[in-house]
Parts: structure tokens; C-alpha cells; sequence
């Protein structure tokens, strides 16, 4: 049940971002198993692959997108995975209550982060050392993180900056929030 609309504002400013400058970023969906993975809309994603260790090769960055309805439960063998994505140095975010699955792995001590209002508790609760906002989006050094799609977006937009450029940024907002 992760959140469709935040999932996809993130991946709309870096699909949005290619067609600007060709070849800036590639993405690969991953599940925790081997089956399809059902939106909070109804819609069903079909990951390329299992998350698991050789998942971890070769990415810069580590999206869990969270939804309203997604349980707050994280297996033992999430909660190693995410740790070596941490150990790896690779930028970690969370979209909606995808935070609450870097706090339950000790990912989010000594950061600031945003979630969806409804899980700020769970989370406070799971990782003491961070510091839970009622911000749209959050970046703090490596993690990334969102409480909404339109924070999404707006933390796509500012990561997508940080790496290449205000310019960029500008045109990915040309094509994509031209309403705003």
C-alpha cells in the first residue's frame, strides 16, 4: 500500500531530469519478495528486482516509499539490508512513512526528518536520537526524507540541485509543477 502519487513525483523530477540532460540518472524498483506490489490506489507495480546485499551495488540512492496504509513492520532482514545500504555511504530517503523504516534500522540518529503526520509518534517512539519535523520534506547531510508527494517532489528537486544545478532544477519545474 505505499504511497503511488509520492512514488512518482520522486521519480517524475529524475525521469524529467534525463530528458533535460540524457543519461543523469537510471532507477530500478525492488520489492521485498518476489511478487507484485500494490499501490494505495489499487495499481499494481512490478518491481525489476528483489531487494537483497547485491541490490546495494552501484546505487547513490535508496528510496522506501511508505504509504497511509502501509504496516509499520520491518522484518529482520529489512532492517539488515537497509543498515549495509547505510554502511555503504549511499544517500538514504523516505517518502511518506518510508522514514519510519530508516529509524527502525538506526538510520535516522542524529537527523532531522519528515513523515506523514499520522506516524511522527511511531517513529519518535523507534529512533529517540532523531529529530522528527512537521516539514514537508527534510534533507539532513545523506537522508532524504517526505512527508507527502508534493514533498517528494520538492526533495527530488533540491536533491536533483544539489548534484547538478539550480538550472536544471528550473527546467524540471518548467516542465513539471509550471501551475505552481
Amino acid at each position: 500500500h505505499f504511497s503511488l502519487p509520492a512514488f512518482t513525483q520522486a521519480l517524475d523530477a529524475l525521469v524529467t531530469a534525463n530528458l533535460l540532460r540524457a543519461g543523469l540518472f537510471s532507477s530500478r524498483t525492488f520489492g521485498v519478495c518476489d511478487a507484485e506490489v500494490l499501490s494505495d490506489l489499487g495499481l499494481v507495480i512490478r518491481p525489476d528486482a528483489v531487494f537483497e546485499k547485491g541490490s546495494l551495488d552501484d546505487l547513490d540512492l535508496l528510496i522506501v516509499c511508505g504509504g497511509y496504509r502501509t504496516e509499520l513492520k520491518a522484518d529482520e532482514q529489512l532492517v539488515q539490508l537497509l543498515r549495509a545500504a547505510g554502511q555503504t555511504g549511499m544517500t538514504l530517503a523516505g517518502l511518506w512513512n518510508g522514514a519510519w523504516f530508516l529509524g527502525s534500522a538506526g538510520l535516522l540518529d542524529g537527523h532531522r526528518c519528515a513523515l506523514h503526520p499520522e506516524h511522527r509518534p511511531a517513529l519518535a517512539e523507534i529512533c529517540r536520537d532523531a529529530q522528527v519535523t512537521s516539514e514537508a520534506f527534510v534533507i539532513d547531510r545523506d537522508r532524504l526524507t517526505a512527508s507527502s508527494p508534493a514533498g517528494a517532489f520538492h526533495m527530488a528537486l533540491e536533491w536533483i540541485g544539489s548534484l547538478h544545478g539550480k538550472a536544471l532544477v528550473e527546467g524540471i519545474e518548467d516542465i513539471l509543477s509550471f501551475e505552481e
